[in-house]
């Protein structure tokens, strides 16, 4: 994905692109670019945190076993 509208700008300021959009026109479809970019890199953001989540989740559960096999395997040793 672009981080930049130098794409865009290339585009809208190409000789055969100019001769058929006016100038708002370019200007929109700039603006809509970058609404677009925007959109994705908060979709990309929130995707990332859903997954560190789910990591820091799953990473939980697996120390919260392993502590109840020490307390399991304590009180064994305590019922001896």
């Amino acid at each position: 994905m672009y981080t930049t509208l130098e794409p865009v700008e290339a585009l809208t300021t190409h000789p055969h692109v100019r001769r058929h959009l006016t100038l708002a026109e370019r200007a929109s479809l700039r603006v809509a670019v970058w609404v677009l970019t925007q959109h994705l890199r908060r979709a990309a953001s929130r995707e990332q945190r859903e997954v560190a989540r789910l990591r820091y989740d799953q990473e939980r559960a697996r120390e919260e076993r392993a502590a109840q096999a020490v307390r399991l395997a304590a009180w064994h040793l305590n019922a001896r």
